[in-house]
């Protein structure tokens, strides 16, 4: 079972809402802030979800750097367009009313000079009086090392239990998804890794200024 499918399965447990229920809420912001928005950039879009239900009100562009995934949102939605790219260094030749950067993937840059490298084009890709709407990671005061998350997933044929490791490595913070999938009577164990750097609010919102965003 591949790993993109997984984490569709659990996003809802995970974050408490489903996509739709999330780009409700962005749509929401969006007309209170950039009422005339037509244009949106999902960077680090994932498999699609948000751009899936945001579609219905805008033309969508989504840039992540995992294929597996953006397959997966191009299968899921056939009116946007998805293209592979690092979101410090991804080039696009429009400027866009809004970008999104949601799901804590701002903590891939990992370290202060990246942030300040992936911020910075974000600028570039942003229409003069744009809207980002950015999503940060934990701060370091708040990561729970040792921790350990279980959520589960069941239907009448398909069993999987997701055990959510948190760790440090050499300073980011690290998470070991851990995987026991059962169906037919057999088990699969899979296994996934993230490690994320970790910010406080006051490097994001002088990163964020550094670049001429201002906070709202």
């Amino acid at each position: 079972m591949q790993v993109e499918y997984l984490y569709d399965l659990f996003y809802p447990s995970v974050r408490g809402l489903t996509y739709d229920q999330e780009a409700a809420l962005f749509h929401e912001m969006i007309h209170r802030h950039q009422p005339d928005a037509m244009q949106i950039l999902d960077i680090a879009c994932g498999t699609g979800g948000h751009a899936a239900a945001l579609s219905k009100y805008y033309n969508i562009i989504g840039v992540d750097c995992d294929k597996a995934y953006l397959d997966r949102a191009r299968k899921r939605i056939s009116s946007a367009s998805f293209y592979e790219g690092d979101m410090m260094d991804f080039e696009l030749s429009s400027t866009f009313d809004v970008i999104l950067c949601l799901g804590s993937s701002i903590g891939f840059a990992q370290t202060l000079k990246c942030l300040h490298t992936t911020l910075n084009n974000f600028r570039k890709h942003i229409a003069a009086n744009g809207l980002l709407i950015l999503e940060p990671w934990m701060t370091p005061e708040h990561w729970e090392s040792g921790k350990m998350d279980v959520h589960t997933f069941k239907t009448t044929s398909l069993s999987i239990t997701r055990m959510t490791h948190y760790g440090m490595d050499e300073g980011l913070s690290q998470l070991t998804h851990d995987y026991i999938i059962e169906r037919h009577g057999e088990t699969e164990r899979v296994k996934e890794q993230y490690k994320l750097g970790l910010f406080r609010y006051i490097e994001i919102e002088e990163a964020l200024a550094s670049v001429d965003f201002q906070i709202i």
